[in-house]
């Protein structure tokens, strides 16, 4: 089994003047290749932890494509700083052809998605009798936010 088609799209890119037309190129490319290879690559970039495969040249080249549609964030409409951000992982290593899964967001929109969904996956974690107790943790927080901004306050 040849791994050309693994070995090329997971090689880290290197960012530096890489033109965003190369969708097309890449479609191209993983559709020719033999089934096999791209099962590979699919199952290789299911693994992968997200900061390495957002370092590799097909994440690369999907983003710039997804960017270059979008243009603006889809939540606030903000030209800059955009990222693109998974609604789902479920085609992971075949974006090219689930664009649908993929949103485009800018950095304060994307950083506040992840913790609104880091919040909700802790509130599912905890059984409904410990509501209660998730209710105390949030108050004994929020009091020890407030005693240090006090104490902030005092010593600045």
């Amino acid at each position: 089994m040849s791994n050309l088609l693994v070995e090329r799209l997971l090689v880290t890119a290197t960012r530096g003047g890489f033109p965003c037309n190369y969708f097309e190129w890449l479609t191209a490319f993983f559709d020719n290749q033999p089934a096999e290879d791209r099962w590979e690559f699919v199952r290789r970039s299911k693994h992968m932890p997200n900061d390495e495969f957002e370092r590799t040249m097909y994440w690369f080249l999907i983003s710039c494509h997804v960017i270059a549609i979008s243009r603006r964030c889809e939540n606030c409409a903000y030209p800059s700083r955009l990222v693109v951000h998974h609604t789902t992982y479920e085609h992971r290593g075949l974006e090219h052809q689930n664009l649908q899964d993929l949103q485009v967001l800018c950095r304060w929109c994307h950083d506040a998605q992840h913790a609104e969904a880091a919040a909700i996956r802790k509130l599912a974690a905890y059984p409904e009798n410990s509501l209660e107790r998730l209710r105390h943790e949030i108050v004994e927080y929020a009091q020890e936010r407030r005693l240090n901004a006090r104490i902030h306050r005092r010593i600045g």
